[in-house]
């Protein structure tokens, strides 16, 4: 039985773009919504996924919590409510 795995074009795409993310993450040189933005759109240049399947995700009630706790967190930073309930 042969099990050895082949990788594809699409695969070493997708491959250098999580590699990509997760670099531009660790080095936080770029905020992380507009990485998030910029590999959804090249997925969708490339078509490595449908136009049509691109924007799924958002109608997921998981994605819309991850991203409404981002905002408040953010909103409480700027306010400066963390430090003083850190405080």
């Amino acid at each position: 039985m042969d099990t050895t795995l082949v990788l594809t074009n699409d695969m070493l795409w997708v491959l250098g773009l999580v590699a990509f993310a997760m670099a531009m993450f660790l080095f936080e040189r770029i905020r992380a919504d507009v990485i998030s933005l910029v590999v959804l759109v090249v997925l969708g240049l490339t078509g490595l996924v449908a136009p049509e399947d691109l924007f799924g995700g958002f109608s997921s009630d998981a994605v819309i919590n991850v991203i409404a706790t981002m905002i408040l967190g953010a909103g409480l930073d700027r306010t400066g409510a963390l430090n003083r309930l850190a405080g």
